[in-house]
């Protein structure tokens, strides 16, 4: 093929020679040459015209889908941040009634920079330096019916339940008690004391004076000694 190629170009130029066409084949040539090069720097300059537009509309659009996505983000801040503020302002607006003129306070909350899903609320006086609450003061009954049909996640402070009171025996009801440990005990002038007043000895029966509730009991022996001493060393028998 390489051959065939050579040849028609041999007689191509055979021909230009024969016929002394050399100058108008030149000019032509030339020609050729402008227009071609007239083209390719038409196809550069749109070739560049084509990325630079989508390169810049690639641009805009990545600019503009920015703002956008900033915008909604600050829109949703800015909704969650009013949330926040109105349950904070709900928080205060019953602060008055659950805490008179102390304020109200919410502890054990792990919320931080946003209104508190859950936490034990309390009323408090004063706070430290660095802006925490020093105390929490436990809430009245009627606060903390009102703080929970306002905000039912919160729990109150409540003031410790009082510690049942064993009713005392009196002499009236004093009863007899059979001593059952093997070895005498002592008996003491005070329930926790360690002065001695007196001891029991197995199988002596005792009246019972005063009962606490809580382990300790006051008896007199039948030689009128009188002293406390543990209730787990006796029987009741009358």
């Amino acid at each position: 093929m390489t051959i065939g190629v050579a040849i028609i170009i041999a007689a191509i130029l055979f021909l230009i020679d024969r016929n002394h066409v050399w100058p108008q084949v030149w000019r032509m040539t030339k020609r050729v040459g402008r227009t071609a090069g007239k083209m390719l720097l038409v196809l550069i300059v749109a070739s560049l015209g084509t990325y630079v537009i989508f390169y810049t509309w690639g641009e805009v659009k990545d600019a503009r889908e920015k703002r956008e996505s900033e915008a909604a983000q600050k829109a949703e801040e800015a909704r969650a941040n009013r949330a926040i503020a109105n349950r904070w302002a709900q928080l205060g607006a019953i602060q008055k009634d659950v805490c008179g003129d102390k304020q109200i306070a919410v502890f054990n909350s792990s919320a931080i920079g946003g209104f508190p899903e859950t936490g034990e609320v309390a009323c408090t006086t004063e706070k430290s330096k660095s802006g925490s609450y020093t105390e929490a003061l436990p809430l009245s009954t009627t606060g903390c019916a009102v703080l929970q049909s306002a905000i039912p996640a919160f729990t109150c402070k409540l003031a410790p339940a009082p510690l049942p009171v064993a009713p005392r025996a009196t002499a009236s009801s004093a009863g007899r008690l059979r001593f059952t440990a093997s070895s005498a005990i002592d008996l003491t002038s005070t329930q926790f004391g360690s002065l001695k007043t007196g001891e029991v000895k197995p199988n002596d029966i005792v009246t019972l004076l005063e009962n606490t509730g809580f382990g300790s009991i006051r008896v007199r022996t039948a030689s009128g000694k009188v002293g406390w001493i543990s209730d787990a060393f006796f029987e009741v028998i009358n």
